[in-house]
């Protein structure tokens, strides 16, 4: 049975919380989903004049390809489809008890905050059809309601309701999923092998850390809050350099979850590359927080236009960037141990 799982907002975007749960309906882990997801990415030559579509969360692979690789889950998606191709989609998968996910622009999902607000991304799945409300039924862990203690991965419903009308106006394009390969077992050695060949990618590929850093210094000196701000209807929270900062956030705090998948699952981990993995993983949780309070001071500046906060905001992604290249090195080094 699909149901919903309870995620933490703060620590997991709504693509992954679509994954979560559906790993959870096959029975499969999700620990190495965003073993690839540390990265960042900045385009200072880019026309546009808004920082949030210059700026990007740099995944290096993304987390369907993790799922498939390491967790045997095979996510394919279906882009700029025809309203009669969603619709087969959804029938087949209801008929056949599969999990769809789709795309649906929160302004035209019922239940999401941004709904007849403003226009955002989200992702959730559909998992039945309503013949009495003509409504189909969603799942969606990232707005299901999370209890104060959670005891354990038994799910909570929640009534999610989408409207042909909305479907048809907010979507174009469906995720299927299903399991490609068994997963006997995990292996440092291999794992870091292939996040070593990405962090060599993303180390070398367009300087990252000077980008970085050269982010920081754009900002404090040219960041234009109302800009960035611009249609958001008074709602930050949607606006796309905003959202960044969360997913910057959320992916090192994901990666960190990773580090320490691999320390207690891992086959080939010895006393002292656990230790390691442990230390790293909790540094990555700090500069997770660091990444947190940029969302928090952007909504200091939107709310005060104080130039100092923007000041401040520059400083701090010059000293995320320096941490973040002593993070890559200690990462390096535990690759080292692994070979």
């Amino acid at each position: 049975m699909l149901t919903s799982i309870p995620v933490e907002k703060n620590k997991y975007h709504c693509i992954d919380s679509m994954f979560l749960t559906v790993a959870h309906y096959f029975k499969r882990e999700v620990g190495l989903m965003a073993v690839g997801s540390w990265g960042f990415d900045y385009k200072p030559n880019l026309q546009e004049k808004k920082f949030g579509d210059k700026l990007f969360s740099g995944m290096v692979m993304l987390s369907r390809e993790a799922l498939n690789k390491y967790h045997g889950i095979e996510v394919d998606w279906h882009e700029n489809v025809s309203w009669e191709e969603l619709k087969n989609a959804i029938e087949n998968h209801i008929n056949n008890n599969r999990p769809l996910g789709i795309s649906c622009d929160g302004y035209f999902c019922p239940w999401n905050t941004a709904y007849h607000k403003v226009k955002v991304d989200h992702y959730c799945l559909i998992n039945g059809y309503d013949p009495i409300k003509k409504k189909y039924k969603c799942i969606d862990s990232y707005f299901a309601k999370v209890p104060n203690h959670i005891e354990n991965t038994n799910q909570i419903e929640e009534d999610f309701l989408l409207g042909e009308s909305d479907l048809k106006q907010g979507c174009n394009e469906y995720i299927s999923f299903k399991l490609v390969k068994p997963v006997l077992k995990y292996s440092l050695k291999k794992v870091f092998r292939d996040v070593q060949l990405g962090i060599e990618d993303f180390q070398n590929r367009k300087n990252t850390f000077e980008k970085m850093e050269q982010f920081g210094k754009d900002l404090a000196k040219n960041l234009d809050i109302d800009n960035e701000t611009i249609n958001c209807n008074g709602q930050i929270e949607v606006a796309k350099l905003y959202r960044i900062f969360v997913q910057l956030s959320q992916r090192r705090q994901n990666f960190a979850d990773s580090l320490l998948f691999l320390k207690d699952n891992a086959s080939d981990v010895t006393i002292e590359m656990a230790d390691s993995l442990e230390k790293v993983s909790e540094e990555f949780n700090k500069i997770a927080n660091q990444w947190t309070k940029m969302g928090v001071l952007m909504i200091k500046l939107y709310l005060t236009k104080k130039e100092t906060i923007r000041e401040k905001m520059g400083t701090l992604v010059q000293e995320i960037a320096r941490d973040e290249l002593e993070l890559l090195k200690k990462v390096i080094n535990i690759g080292e141990m692994a070979k």
